[in-house]
């Protein structure tokens, strides 16, 4: 690799510079297993700091494209899937992600999940939603309800059988955590929540996508104006999240 190659013009931000790494291994400039250059040779060569190189080298590591090790040095590598969330919800979180953002994108996403899981969900998979309702009318802990919550999402993305779905869920749930935590510490959002889960578990159990979809977005409706109506009551005024 020469990396005399790499641009100039962005030489003083690391975030940049990671990008054009990227960028590297994507179109194969790099390859997996391959040693970087030593930290100072490399920011010599790449006429940057120490310190703008290790935070690149720190956001690629982050996205799992790199392996840092003491004594071994960073060799390229290939991001897991649990790599790759944690990259999305990282960004989210650095873009001052609200919960307008993480609600607009579950109301775009869930619906049409719900559609596909309603023709391909499995009776065990029926069986697990049951007894995460069950388990969510037995307490009401705001911590275990919103757990609860993210686990019955995650549940119908992995029914819709759509690895690209269940990876996008996955970084959602971490997103909106706080949130929903935040949100069950309201007993009204408590049964707004679950009351429309079992709108969404009965048309699933009748396999019928178009009632699921319907449901699920309904059900997201009702969780937006709940929160809306809690945000309105409380002292701050202001939505969980933000």
């Amino acid at each position: 690799m020469k990396w005399n190659d790499v641009g100039q013009g962005w030489r003083s931000v690391g975030h940049k510079l990671a990008e054009e790494i990227e960028l590297m291994v994507a179109q194969g400039r790099l390859t997996v297993g391959e040693k970087l250059p030593p930290e100072r040779a490399l920011a010599e060569t790449l006429g940057v700091s120490r310190t703008t190189l290790r935070d690149a080298l720190r956001e690629l590591e982050i996205k799992g494209l790199v392996s840092r090790r003491p004594g071994r040095g960073t060799v390229v590598t290939v991001p897991t899937d649990a790599d790759r969330n944690l990259a999305f919800s990282r960004r989210a979180q650095a873009a001052t992600t609200s919960f307008r953002d993480v609600m607009e994108l579950r109301q775009t996403v869930e619906p049409g999940c719900a559609f596909l899981a309603a023709s391909r969900i499995t009776a065990g998979q029926i069986g697990r939603l049951d007894a995460l309702a069950e388990a969510a009318a037995a307490t009401d802990n705001p911590r275990a309800l919103g757990e609860l919550d993210v686990e019955f999402h995650k549940l119908i993305a992995a029914a819709s059988s759509n690895p690209l779905i269940v990876e996008l869920f996955e970084s959602i749930g971490e997103l909106s955590a706080e949130t929903r935590r935040i949100g069950f510490q309201s007993p009204l959002r408590k049964d707004v929540s679950w009351g429309g889960h079992a709108r969404v578990l009965d048309a699933l159990r009748q396999n019928d996508g178009a009632a699921a979809r319907e449901a699920m977005s309904r059900h997201l409706s009702d969780v937006v104006e709940a929160v809306v109506d809690q945000t309105a009551a409380s002292p701050t005024g202001r939505q969980p999240g933000r």
